[in-house]
This record gives structure tokens, sequence and C-alpha cells, in this order.
């Protein structure tokens, strides 16, 4: 066994056991908040955090493990190593969080009866996130929970049912991240159209960019530049290094790619997007507030269904065409998209129960009651 993982191992044991034995001595007052595994400030945890001090709130802190990440949080912001850090999730009354416990690392608070855990999430489950695939540990925290964020009732079963979770859990209030698409104008200031290239990443194969017989990537740069159009390629940060310095794209003038280091929360820029593309990602479900076009390339769909799975029919719930080919995207692009305008207005009523940029403070106002 390695020395330096055992070291580390044993003082996470020891520091989980003594934080363990103090939380049971300190009462419980504060709202903490975090984000994906206390690395970012981001997702739905940053927009409801935000609507707590809008309201002037007191007692509520948002953790980190980053001290970049710190810098960006606009008032009591702590470090999760830090004396103020642990005092935090020791005086914990509210956790809130879109990933789970690792939001709270390295000291994994326990649930008692003085501690409320509140899941927000970071999207609509387009794919499973539950069920047979949950490991023991993630099925020990998916006891922790006492309440789960959906966006529509229709969400809330799925979600139930992969989870094992009761009704009275489900707040159906919709996603705060959410409320900056309805509230915010159209403001694309390019004088070119902004297509978003979204693809989901996979855990267990390669990410074929535009994956076609046809593909000419010299012509469609040409086609984009004739017709005052970009697609800007936003990719998982292990696929983005695969691919941003790839000869394929280097020299493209109309294509290009944008990270999580460039754009930390892509809800917070769609409302500046044209057009999406996607696969089986839930980003397709969000733009669905904009009533703007999206097309699919599920290439690889019979692999990905194997391997993942999905919580609903993936196919009666697209929004626009696949595209097969880029003559397939090409025609996407030309054309004027009412084909598919009722059924993007179908399902955003059926994934979107509110739609009046209110989320968070409908979660804000459940919250205060607690």
């Amino acid at each position: 066994m390695d020395f330096t993982y055992f070291l580390k191992n044993t003082i996470v044991h020891i520091t989980s056991f003594a934080f363990s034995l103090a939380d049971l001595f300190f009462t419980k007052k504060f709202l903490v908040f975090s984000s994906r595994s206390a690395k970012d400030y981001a997702d739905n945890a940053k927009s409801l955090y935000e609507t707590f001090l809008s309201h002037g709130d007191e007692n509520v802190y948002f953790y980190t493990k980053s001290k970049s990440v710190l810098k960006n949080i606009p008032k009591n912001g702590v470090y999760a190593y830090s004396i103020k850090g642990i005092y935090c999730l020791l005086r914990s009354k509210i956790l809130i969080f879109t990933h789970g416990i690792s939001d709270f690392q390295p000291y994994f608070p326990k649930k008692h009866n003085n501690r409320i855990f509140i899941n927000l999430f970071h999207a609509i489950a387009v794919k499973k996130v539950g069920g047979e695939s949950l490991s023991v540990e993630q099925i020990n925290q998916v006891t922790l929970w006492d309440y789960f964020l959906v966006s529509s009732e229709f969400e809330s079963k799925f979600i139930r049912q992969q989870f094992d979770l009761k009704k009275k859990q489900m707040l159906v209030f919709g996603q705060p991240r959410n409320d900056v698409l309805i509230s915010t104008l159209y403001n694309n200031t390019s004088p070119k159209k902004l297509i978003l290239y979204a693809p989901t990443f996979r855990e267990s194969s390669s990410l074929l960019l535009f994956p076609f017989e046809d593909k000419n990537l010299l012509k469609l740069d040409q086609y984009l530049e004739k017709n005052n159009l970009q697609i800007m390629i936003r990719l998982h940060i292990n696929d983005q290094k695969k691919y941003k310095n790839n000869s394929d794209f280097i020299h493209l003038k109309n294509i290009f790619f944008a990270g999580s280091d460039q754009i930390p929360t892509i809800n917070d820029f769609l409302h500046q997007i044209d057009f999406l593309i996607t696969d089986y990602s839930s980003i397709a479900l969000d733009y669905l507030l904009l009533d703007r076009p999206i097309a699919y390339i599920p290439y690889d769909y019979t692999s990905y269904e194997k391997e993942r799975g999905f919580s609903f029919d993936y196919f009666d719930h697209l929004a626009g065409p696949v595209l097969k080919s880029q003559r397939d995207l090409l025609s996407f692009l030309k054309k004027d998209h009412k084909e598919f305008k009722v059924k993007r207005s179908l399902l955003k009523e059926q994934f979107h129960q509110h739609q009046n940029g209110q989320s968070s403070e409908r979660l804000y106002q459940f919250i205060k009651t607690l």
C-alpha cells in the first residue's frame, strides 16, 4: 500500500471522527451552501445563495475548498481548511448543495434531528442518476436528504423512483439557475448568430465531434463565415484537453471552444445563444424556456442507453431534428424552425411547471419556514 495514500486516509478518518464528536456540542443555526464537491461557486447553489444575500439574511455562508473560488463569493465565503470553515459546518442547521455530501468535504457533517439536508441537484436528469447503478456509499448519502429540488411533477415521478424518495420530499419549485433565462433579455451583441454545441461527457467511450461521414470542417467554417454564424463548442474538461489543440480545429475561424474556465455556469450565458445542438444533455431541457431552435446528435444512442440509461423515452422528448450528417446540420441552420415550435411548447410545459423566473424566491420562502 502506498504510504502517502495510507497517511492521507488515516488523517481523513481521524479528522472525520473529531468533527463528529465536536458536532454533538454545537448549537445549529447557520445555512451553509456548497457546489460541485466544494470546488465551484456556481449552479443552483450560487443562484439561491445570492437570493438569501439580497434579502439581507445573516448566518448564511458559502463553503469551498478553493481559494480562487473564495475570491468570487460576494459575501460570507468560507474556506474549508480553516477554523471558520469547520465552525460554520459544526453550527450548520441547513446544508444546501448541488452534488451530494461531497460538497462539504473533508468533514462530512452527519444527519441528526437538528440538521436538514437539501439537494438542489444540478440538472433535470435526462440520464438515469439513481436506481441499481448506485453504490452502497451513494445509497447511504440518499438517506441523508430531507428534500430534493425538481422542476415538475413529471420529473418528480422518475426522481422518486430512481432514489426511492417520498413525494413529500420533492420540492417542485424549479431550478434557481434557470431564473436568469426568463428574466434576462436576449443580448447577443455580436453581428454573428451563435450556435452552442454541447455534447455530453462519455465515461467509458471517446466523444466524437461532428460524427458525420460527410464531415468537412473547412467547408462548414466557410459556410458559417458566409452566413454570419459561429459555433461555440463546450466540452467536459477531459474532452476539451483532447480537442482544443486538435489540428482539425486549430485553424478554424468560426468554430471555437469555450470551457468552464471562461463560462463557469453555462445557464448564465444561454440567453446569448441562438441555436443549441446537443445529444443527451439536460441543457436542452433548460433551453426550452427560451423557445429557440434545438437539434440533436445521438450518434451512439444504443451504446449510451445500455451504459447509462434514460429517465424517460429519449426520442419521444426531442424538441428538434436529429442530425445524421453535415448536410442535416446545414439544413437545420437554414430552416425557419416553425416545424418544432408546438413540440417545444409542449415539452416546456411538461418539464417546467413554473416559468415566471421566481424559483429562487419560492425556495427561499420555503426554507425560511424550516
